[in-house]
């Protein structure tokens, strides 16, 4: 068992309970996607992301033990990405990390902040062009997006998994990316 010291702190708080002006009662929330800690485990490690903590936490999968942790620059909304021993995580301080699934040593990473621009985002202050995204991870790709307001800038990244290397990158002038990516073949 593996207890976190503190619970999740969504991005997106529940709405009032009722709208006066248009009197609407019982109003539930549109965005509810970081209510838990999402975990992913492989080779006896489950990581998960932390949005109260902003870090990510690898425990043994038989102890509960802590086997590592690291910091993240901002809350993880997501669970990590585990592809070929190494876990991927993306911020909403607007960088994407990898690390080593049994060591926790940094392999990369890479700021997708388009400008080194920062707001206040639930009383912690987040990149203007946060990853909101999981990491999708396709023959040896890793594909994320920034940003959340397409009239400020969104944009698709695709780097080596391996490296981080800037494979390509693209402006998303019509989305507000907010949830796991989906690979879809012609």
């Amino acid at each position: 068992i593996y207890q976190p010291l503190v619970g999740p702190d969504p991005a997106w708080p529940a709405p009032a309970d009722r709208d006066y002006w248009h009197q609407i009662r019982e109003l539930n929330p549109l965005m509810t996607f970081d209510r838990a800690f999402q975990v992913v485990a492989s080779e006896g490690v489950v990581v998960f992301g932390s949005s109260s903590e902003n870090k990510v936490i690898a425990v043994n999968q038989l102890t509960g033990m802590t086997k590592w942790s690291a910091f993240t620059e901002g809350p993880v909304r997501f669970a990590p990405t585990i592809w070929e021993g190494t876990v991927y995580v993306g911020c909403d301080g607007g960088w994407v990390h990898a690390w080593d699934l049994q060591t926790g040593d940094l392999r990369w990473t890479k700021n997708a902040n388009l400008r080194d621009q920062r707001l206040p985002g639930n009383g912690k202050m987040i990149s203007l062009f946060p990853i909101r995204t999981g990491i999708l991870i396709e023959e040896g790709v890793a594909y994320y997006m920034a940003g959340l307001f397409p009239l400020q800038g969104v944009e698709m990244h695709a780097v080596d998994a391996k490296t981080g290397e800037e494979c390509w990158r693209q402006v998303c002038d019509s989305v507000s990316p907010q949830g796991y990516m989906l690979s879809a073949s012609n």
